[in-house]
């Protein structure tokens, strides 16, 4: 009985791998957040986050391809997070450079190549508003462009019953002698999400500007 369970779980953590219907020229390319909870809180903090890159080679030949970290510099790799909206969320790209002539490797038939990085390196930060987000990643090759299917991501706001404890952290310096609708707050709290408690570090703007959260870090479960 143990083998079978070893092997649900060795399928379900290479789900996301298997063949989909967005597949096409023999490639399949897969994105998927690393270090990242899911759902999120509004304004988490996502830069130290990570996401891995997956391309396949589904066809019967090797092939060559432009190793991700280059692909990515160069505008081959395009890594986006879609807002609620279906806008694109704002970043501060990478530099980007030319492409090389020796910037291919081979990836042999049924072969998966990885490649993972931080959202920092895209220029995200943070996720604000609340809603889903979608993770989207492309890559050109010779034989066209290979898309992923997009991760979806939910950004959340907790409700009043979900925010088990929550202690103030006093205000020092001058903007401690300010006018209390003219100081932000900041504040330690612990948070049920589904169902795991996480203590969160939260900045929120002064009640002048609308007291909304501008910052929230995860601390630890």
């Amino acid at each position: 009985m143990s083998a079978i369970w070893i092997l649900v779980a060795v399928v379900h953590a290479n789900a996301w791998l298997f063949p989909a219907p967005i597949d096409k020229d023999g490639w399949g390319l897969r994105i998927q957040p690393l270090r990242l909870c899911n759902p999120l809180l509004a304004q988490e903090t996502i830069g130290r986050g990570g996401f891995v890159v997956a391309l396949t080679n589904r066809s019967d030949a090797e092939r060559e391809y432009i190793p991700f970290d280059v692909a990515l510099r160069c505008r081959d790799l395009v890594v986006t997070i879609m807002q609620p909206d279906g806008a694109p969320k704002m970043k501060l790209g990478p530099q980007y450079k030319a492409k090389l002539l020796g910037d291919r490797s081979p990836v042999r038939s049924w072969q998966t190549k990885t490649g993972e990085f931080d959202f920092d390196h895209l220029g995200y930060g943070s996720i604000s508003t609340p809603g889903v987000y979608e993770l989207r990643a492309s890559l050109k090759t010779d034989e066209g462009l290979a898309v992923a299917p997009a991760f979806k991501l939910r950004v959340i706001e907790p409700a009043a019953d979900a925010i088990l404890l929550s202690r103030p952290i006093p205000l020092e310096g001058y903007e401690a002698k300010w006018p209390k609708e003219k100081q932000e707050r900041a504040v330690i709290q612990q948070i049920q999400i589904g169902n795991q408690t996480w203590l969160f570090y939260r900045q929120f703007l002064s009640p002048e500007k609308g007291g909304q959260v501008i910052k929230s870090f995860r601390i630890a479960e």
